[in-house]
């Protein structure tokens, strides 16, 4: 088994690397592109929407889109992907080295078994296999207590990587909750570093390429008890923190009320300001953290969260989910991307 996003595939597109620069964007493909230029046939393995599977069609090249979910697909055909197959990637219906190459993006994080959908997509590639995991800055698994956040910098263009600790908390105290986030400013190259304990959510700062880190400030406050899913915009000495909060004391909590909130501050993070986002509640019930082990409903607002800051005026634009608003024919909800603008 592996995650499925059926509930939300007409607006997957609009939550996933809004925030990352078209000329990045541009570059990432290229070399994709690049490295995959002598491939007859490509897998792309869980393709999703299509996106990338269209950019390598596009460039010429036969591409195979593979995925759990025919609504995904679906929005794939419409982006004119031409072969695609439903199927789970610990049990791919191919042959040995059936491809050229393969790619898999946003996926390992999504399956039940990792290694054992690394070993298969391995199965039926001859000659390359690109995933998003990139170069690893620290050796991982030695511990299950994720209790410290560390930043991984590259001097070498991603040839290298020297893991830099952000914070250490007390053993035992979960820091893995989806997901630690870190945010450039544009301005003065400064890094800010944001995640959650379950309880509240705080940021940190770095002023020379992630070496040292100051000590964390914490974001939210009164009525949230528990803040969950931060995302972490800059801009200068302005820094925009928005996340998921509730007067609950635990994420758990099938009768949690939850509310999108922003944080802001105008002193480069010293101090913050919080204010509500969502004109109503936008979920109801427990937020699990827990990745494809989270029992149906409980995951309904994803990680589908997005802040930008307008260089213009200062003011920012969230992206959050709503799941209160439709619901499918079986009245189970129905997720929903809104758009919120700060106006002052």
């Amino acid at each position: 088994m592996a995650a499925s996003f059926d509930s939300v595939a007409k607006i997957y597109d609009a939550t996933r690397w809004a925030g990352v620069p078209a000329p990045v964007m541009k570059n990432i493909l290229h070399a994709m592109r690049d490295s995959l230029k002598d491939c007859r046939n490509i897998l792309d393995l869980g393709t999703g929407t299509g996106r990338f599977a269209k950019f390598f069609e596009d460039a010429g090249l036969t591409v195979i889109g593979v995925d759990i979910s025919l609504t995904m697909m679906a929005q794939a055909r419409e982006k004119g992907v031409r072969n695609l197959v439903q199927a789970d990637a610990h049990h791919l219906p191919f042959r040995d080295e059936s491809f050229d190459g393969s790619i898999m993006i946003h996926v390992l994080h999504l399956v039940e078994d990792w290694v054992h959908v690394i070993h298969e997509a391995g199965r039926v590639t001859r000659n390359i296999l690109i995933s998003e995991a990139g170069v690893s800055g620290l050796q991982k698994g030695t511990t299950a207590n994720f209790n410290n956040i560390y930043v991984s910098a590259s001097t070498g263009l991603g040839s290298t990587w020297t893991p830099h600790l952000v914070f250490s908390g007390p053993v035992n105290q979960p820091l893995n909750n989806i997901f630690p986030v870190l945010a450039l400013d544009p301005v003065s190259g400064a890094l800010y570093a944001g995640w959650s304990n379950l309880h509240n959510v705080y940021v940190s700062r770095s002023t020379n390429q992630a070496s040292t880190w100051a000590a964390p400030v914490v974001v939210a406050s009164t009525p949230v008890k528990t803040a969950l899913e931060p995302w972490v915009a800059v801009r200068g000495q302005t820094v925009d923190v928005t996340y998921y909060g509730t007067s609950s004391s635990s994420n758990t909590d099938p009768t949690a009320v939850w509310n999108t909130y922003l944080s802001q501050s105008t002193d480069g993070g010293s101090h913050f300001t919080q204010s509500l986002v969502s004109a109503h509640p936008n979920h109801v019930g427990e937020v699990c953290t827990g990745g494809t082990s989270c029992a149906r409903g409980t995951r309904n607002l994803l990680d589908l969260f997005q802040i930008a800051i307008d260089p213009q005026n200062g003011l920012a634009a969230v992206i959050f989910t709503d799941d209160t608003l439709t619901t499918l024919s079986n009245g189970s909800p129905l997720p929903q991307v809104i758009v919120a603008y700060q106006t002052s």
